[in-house]
Order: structure tokens, then sequence, then C-alpha cells
């Protein structure tokens, strides 16, 4: 989902075969359960940095839901899928969110509800995707109106 970001790189490396950095560096990767996920930015430098678990999920289970593992790496790369701003969208997203962006909070809740059910069901894998980069727009939207009606009381 996030090819074509300049701002996300992904990469695989199996430590056993290729050991660019010593366990000492990193900690003893596995540790904290599978798989071993780590994130590098300036921040981190070139050590990086370990996951941080957000769940009480095993591992495997915490990062193969989509929603998690898309949060994760807006966190730590500072980038967005898509932002309401319009950073980092493309055609398609940004025509989808021309139309609903003025659209009421009840209207943008009914919408992600039609999505989260849409994406319960099977389909192909393209239409999965569009969900949902669709449902990560209106959740943001949804943020944008309730942290704006919050500042409003």
């Amino acid at each position: 989902m996030f090819e074509g970001n300049p701002d996300v790189a992904f990469a695989d490396i199996n430590l056993k075969e290729a050991p660019m950095i010593k366990g000492d560096e990193i900690g003893s990767p596995g540790k904290g359960g599978w798989p071993t996920i780590r994130y590098f930015n300036q921040k981190t430098g070139m050590y990086g940095d370990a996951y941080k678990k957000v769940t009480n999920k095993p591992m495997c289970e915490e990062l193969g839901d989509r929603m998690t593992m898309i949060d994760y790496v807006e966190h730590y790369s500072g980038s967005v899928l898509c932002g309401i701003d319009g950073r980092n969208c493309n055609e398609k997203e940004e025509k989808y969110l021309g139309k609903w962006k003025e659209k009421p909070l009840d209207e943008l809740k009914s919408q992600l509800t039609r999505l989260e059910d849409m994406t319960s069901k099977p389909m192909k894998d393209e239409l999965l995707e569009w969900a949902w980069r669709r449902m990560r727009i209106l959740m943001k939207l949804i943020d944008a109106a309730e942290e704006s009606s919050g500042a409003e009381l």
C-alpha cells in the first residue's frame, strides 16, 4: 500500500545468513516474538529501534491486522498513506477525499461502517485494498471532525 511513497521503504533481512548488525547493538532478534520488525528513521539512526507492541495479541496476529500495521508505518515514518491535506494521495484517493471532506460526521461514520461491513466479506484483492484506503481516509476525516467539534465546545 505504500509503494510509490518516497518516505517509506521495506526490506527483508535474514540476520542469520547476513548479519549486518551485531546482536548486542540491536538486542536479540526474535526475542519479542515473530516476526522481528524494526524501523529506521533519522531519530533511530542506523541501528533502528524495535517494534513496540500495542495489543496483547501475539506479534504475528498484531502485525497481521492491516490497520495496526498501517498505523505503525505512518507513526514511525512520519508519512501518511493519504493525508486529509492530499499529501501522498493518488488521483483516485484525491477524488474520494474531495467527495467526503465536507460531509457531516454522522455520514462519515455511516460510510465507514458500510466499508467495514464490506471488508468482512470475500472480495478481490484490488477491491479490498481500495476499501482499506477509503476506510483510512474516512478515519482521518472522522478524527479531524471530532477534534474540531471538541474544540468548539
